[in-house]
């Protein structure tokens, strides 16, 4: 170490340890006045505690060693916003010019100053989020912390409550400790923004907001609790059949239902099957095998995102999740390109979130988009639809002259028609097709005897089943169903 120091604003803000305080006694020590500057601006901003903990060290370290003040190069790009790569650069420069060493907590400037043969000292950041370890008990999903409270959601999907923890955190001191704990692991962020800030540490994803973004500073951390298998969802073969010929899927939930980690469990069963699979989400959070890429919506532009995978032919993209207009028409265009796609999305009925892609979409091509709908509730699988294109009259219109193409939303599992779309004159019309009592116990009973052959639906009975249903055979048949006694 030199007989010159400069002291950076990372350290200051820290703290100086009394060991390290001891050995500046003897030294010359200067302060940057861009660091100054700095602290200035965190002032005026949302990081007013950590101005005041760096303002309070120059107090402390001018009573005690004192320091100069030095002037820096401000032409280098500080004029009316302090940006930290413009601060080390400057910072660099007065160690050059001053022959002094740096001494920071700060991994970026160290290293730089290092490539620059500056003589620099790291001091080891004292971060530590044990406390989220703390917080998380067992069967936490998410802890929620502003200033004066701590809550968690503790339980799963399908039954959880929310709890108060008896704990005290400042916000700002443990975003401090996030942020430093970071860049000492060399994780990088998700979305980094002024006020809005998203981070994947392991498995907790972790949202920072700050003023005036929102009205005090707020840290939510979520974490999965479990990696799915999807024989866990006790689904039947069936639709692991239809899953796995698929190349149109949604599915669809309210927030926290289970979407993601169902998402996440059919990734893994493409992979077991030797599939190539891709996911893109928004933060990376999704629980999947080493082998399945994960690529992050925010380091690139759409565009060509899509180019990037038409080069490396996924056999399926998982997209979580659909939110903009831009994601709808990515998707689409990408299942149009031959690639099978699986959409995460938020809606509260199965049909809503069919009805999102309906006037994005010509008619005609919705079944070729979208060929499967799977809602999840609480962390089960409630509904499953399957879309198809035929050529007839709409239900309860009895004019055979106004035939038209008509997409069919069935119920996957009975067959049972649920809606119909097609046009009106120049509109779209998503019809709901008369709920009957009867028939839906019927097909929810017998379901496993249903057969798709060609466009019928047969239900396959026994002659003591035949006798029980034949008061039902026109109901059933103008629901479009047959029954075939087979002994």
């Amino acid at each position: 170490m030199r007989d010159r120091v400069i002291l950076d604003t990372n350290l200051l803000i820290d703290g100086i340890p009394g060991n390290l305080l001891d050995i500046l006694r003897g030294k010359e020590i200067l302060i940057p006045r861009v660091v100054i500057l700095e602290l200035k601006h965190m002032l005026d901003t949302d990081k007013y505690q950590k101005a005041k903990a760096g303002f309070s060290e120059l107090e402390r370290l001018k009573g005690v060693v004192g320091f100069r003040v030095v002037e820096g190069d401000l032409k280098i790009g500080l004029v009316d916003r302090i940006r930290s790569d413009v601060v080390d650069r400057i910072i660099i420069e007065i160690a050059k010019k001053e022959n002094a060493t740096i001494i920071t907590k700060d991994q970026g400037i160290y290293y730089m100053a290092r490539i620059e043969d500056v003589d620099v000292v790291r001091m080891e950041s004292d971060s530590d989020i044990s406390v989220l370890d703390q917080l998380f008990t067992e069967n936490t999903m998410s802890v929620h912390i502003k200033i004066g409270n701590v809550f968690r959601k503790v339980g799963n999907p399908s039954d959880w409550r929310l709890e108060r923890v008896d704990v005290q955190i400042h916000p700002e001191h443990l975003i401090d400790s996030i942020e430093r704990y970071a860049r000492a692991a060399g994780y990088g962020y998700e979305v980094y923004h002024d006020h809005l800030k998203i981070i994947q540490l392991g498995r907790y994803r972790i949202v920072i907001t700050t003023p005036p973004l929102s009205d005090n500073p707020e840290i939510t951390v979520v974490r999965s609790i479990r990696k799915m298998d999807l024989e866990e969802y006790r689904i039947s073969k069936r639709l692991v059949e239809r899953l796995d010929s698929s190349t149109g899927l949604l599915i669809a939930g309210a927030p926290g239902s289970g979407k993601s980690t169902f998402a996440a469990a059919l990734s893994n069963h493409y992979n077991s099957k030797g599939r190539i699979v891709k996911t893109i989400e928004q933060p990376r959070d999704m629980l999947v095998d080493h082998a399945v890429t994960q690529y992050s919506k925010n380091s690139i532009d759409l565009n060509s995102l899509r180019d990037v995978l038409l080069l490396v032919r996924p056999d399926h993209v998982v997209f979580d999740e659909i939110r903009t207009p831009e994601d709808f028409g990515f998707y689409s265009d990408l299942r149009l390109a031959g690639i099978g796609m699986v959409g995460v999305v938020h809606a509260n009925r199965a049909i809503d979130a069919i009805h999102r892609f309906v006037n994005r979409l010509e008619l005609g091509l919705l079944p070729h988009v979208i060929d499967t709908v799977i809602f999840i509730d609480r962390g089960k699988v409630e509904e499953v639809y399957s879309l198809s294109l035929t050529v007839r009259v709409p239900t309860g219109i009895q004019e055979r002259d106004l035939a038209r193409p008509i997409v069919e939303i069935r119920n996957f599992e009975t067959g049972r028609l649920m809606y119909e779309i097609y046009k009106f004159s120049d509109e779209v019309v998503l019809m709901e097709v008369g709920i009957n009592n009867n028939l839906d116990r019927i097909l929810s009973l017998y379901s496993d005897r249903i057969r798709k052959i060609g466009d019928r639906y047969y239900l396959f009975v026994n002659r003591k089943e035949y006798r029980k249903l034949r008061k039902y055979i026109e109901l059933l048949e103008s629901a479009g169903y047959e029954i075939v006694e087979n002994d």
